[in-house]
């Protein structure tokens, strides 16, 4: 069932292309993802680190991917098999990856057979008889074994955890907070049947991670993983319970918003929309869809390093859009509505409007700063959203609601003779807490090109009177031009 991230509804008159954000993935995530390896690219770069820190691996003997049996994420297209015999991938050492204390591995694991004198390595931080960390399979047990310091000149130190599924797929997470390690299987916690909880933390002795190999004598050597990988993530945190139950069941992430519950943009410009995964993770897939005049096909945003997905379209065709934006469960390209967390932004993109902002100085310092869009909806009455701001008072106040708009002049440009171009009356609330009532703000043009020629005037009791005075930065439009 999918979770509706958010609902956005938008009034548009002509429409532009839009444009989708890419990743923006942070040298240091805030959830702290050090590496991820999806495995769905198996052309341009097949081991691609999706993580935004460039750690691409590389593949050794014939691992190839396949489309069956593929971990149950949206947008997943592919996993990787290992036949092991000759199968890995090679991670090369970068200090992102180099964890000394807290760090979780995520990965969805099928692990074919575990055969008697066999191991089967999911992930090694490690070389030829030296190994930092160690997660693999006993063939003697068949028990997850999490070891730390093998032959590194480090206090070797190791647990092990209860079978895992042997001969299907299963979502593993192996955490390490510093002093405990911890394994879940499918989300429940692995029983502790070898060694304790309590392990010495992983030395860094700048070695990479292998995917699928070990080589090491205390294993007789050359051990290699037989099954299928996919949606390989390293953390340099220990993930919670929250982002764990997430990354295993995609259904479990919600969403928020802090986007305005209305804004107002003049025709033509851009339109913004912000929404936050929680658990606030790195790379997860947020389909925006738009439905309504300006419809059109559905695309992907992957979260950001803060967990958000941050999509932009520019347009305005007259009428109502709905931008809905959806973790697509079933990949169907469309969101459904299911169990819903939505938050719905009113955007106007207005064809009679008057935009734009600017301050005032006094003694070099800046006094009031204003700014925004205030125009005529398709019935003409008067919407939009200015914002005053009395720096000397340290108080803002938001106009939300207009009783009175008026075009004296319509410019795009600085007009031929000197005259107001806008006077609106608006109410709304302040930083502090209070209303205002009926501020009424004029917009003058000197007939002077270039920003800086416009004055602006705003009288209201609670607010203060500011005298007319030429806007020391920043100017203002009216639309549509003049004939």
């Amino acid at each position: 069932m999918k979770k509706i991230l958010g609902v956005f509804v938008s009034v548009m008159f002509l429409l532009v292309p839009f444009a989708v954000a890419t990743p923006a993935l942070a040298a240091h995530n805030a959830d702290g993802l050090a590496g991820y390896w999806n495995f769905d690219d198996d052309t341009a770069n097949p081991t691609l680190d999706s993580s935004g820190h460039s750690n691409d691996g590389a593949i050794s003997g014939g691992a190839t991917y396949t489309a069956a049996g593929i971990a149950p994420v949206p947008g997943n297209q592919n996993a990787l098999t290992f036949d092991g015999g000759d199968d890995y991938v090679t991670v090369a050492n970068d200090s992102e990856l180099d964890m000394t204390g807290a760090y979780s591995l995520s990965a969805w694991v099928n692990v074919t057979d575990v055969p008697v004198g066999t191991y089967r390595p999911i992930a090694f931080r490690g070389a030829t008889n030296a190994n930092d960390i160690e997660v693999y399979v006993q063939h003697t047990s068949g028990d997850l074994i999490v070891a730390h310091n093998r032959g590194n000149a480090g206090t070797f130190d190791y647990v092990g955890f209860d079978n895992p599924t042997v001969g299907s797929l299963f979502h593993l997470v192996v955490t390490y907070d510093g002093t405990d390690v911890r394994a879940y299987y499918d989300g429940v916690a692995a029983a502790v049947v070898q060694g304790t909880t309590a392990v010495t933390a992983p030395l860094d002795t700048n070695k990479g991670w292998w995917l699928g190999k070990v080589d090491h004598s205390a294993f007789g050597g050359i051990n290699l993983f037989k099954g299928l990988l996919d949606e390989v993530r390293i953390y340099g945190t220990a993930l919670d319970a929250d982002e764990i139950a997430a990354l295993g069941d995609y259904s479990n992430f919600t969403v928020d918003s802090d986007d305005p519950a209305e804004a107002f943009n003049p025709v033509g410009t851009d339109h913004t929309v912000t929404v936050t995964v929680d658990p606030a993770l790195a790379g997860i897939p947020v389909l925006f869809e738009i439905s309504g005049p300006n419809s059109a096909e559905s695309d992907t945003v992957i979260t950001d390093g803060d967990g958000d997905a941050v999509f932009t379209y520019t347009g305005a065709a007259e009428g109502i859009d709905t931008i809905t934006a959806c973790i697509d469960l079933d990949n169907s390209g469309t969101c459904d509505e299911g169990e819903s967390q939505a938050e719905v932004t009113k955007t106007w993109f207005l064809q009679y409007f008057a935009t734009g902002g600017g301050s005032i100085k006094e003694a070099k310092k800046v006094t009031w700063t204003f700014g925004g869009t205030v125009g005529f909806d398709l019935d003409m009455n008067p919407v939009g959203n200015f914002q005053i701001v009395n720096h000397v008072a340290k108080k803002s106040c938001h106009l939300d609601e207009f009783s009175f708009l008026e075009f004296d002049g319509d410019a795009t440009e600085s007009p031929v003779s000197e005259k107001d171009i806008a006077t609106f009356v608006g109410s709304g609330w302040c930083s502090d807490g209070s209303t205002v009532e009926d501020v009424t703000v004029t917009i003058h043009d000197e007939a002077e090109p270039g920003a800086g020629a416009d004055t602006i005037s705003v009288s209201d009791d609670d607010l203060g009177t500011v005298v007319t005075k030429t806007l020391a930065g920043g100017n203002f439009q009216v639309h549509p031009p003049e004939e």
